[in-house]
């Protein structure tokens, strides 16, 4: 009967934690999502966290889930400088979801891009 009850406990648990999310987790400020670890989370994840704390132009990034429900999109303190970015899918908290695109790169891109091609047909 102790063994029924445990392998019961053991299977509930695998079932509970399958139903949560799956968010990479740690303090590595990561650039690539190949640098990213993807950790098991004993408690349902229903919310990925990315947090980026700003001091001094030196950049923080902590990931981890939340087993609270929190709406997608991203905000921040102008004071303490930091953002904030709740998701809701696997993986959402990679590496590249905040990551802004230059002005100047995207007009580069857009006005020498043409000419680099008719120079390589």
């Amino acid at each position: 009967m102790k063994s029924l009850s445990l392998s019961l406990f053991v299977l509930l648990a695998v079932v509970h934690i399958g139903s949560g999310l799956k968010c990479y987790v740690g303090g590595k400020n990561s650039t690539t999502e190949s640098h990213l670890k993807e950790k098991l989370i004993l408690v349902p994840i229903k919310t990925c966290t990315k947090i980026t704390t700003t001091v001094q132009g030196q950049s923080s990034v902590v990931r981890g889930g939340s087993p609270l429900d929190h709406s997608s999109g991203c905000s921040s303190t102008a004071v303490a400088q930091i953002e904030t970015c709740y998701c809701n899918s696997d993986r959402c908290n990679t590496a590249a979801t905040t990551a802004p695109i230059s002005v100047a790169a995207l007009l580069s891109t857009l006005i020498l891009g043409p000419v680099l091609v008719d120079r390589l047909v």
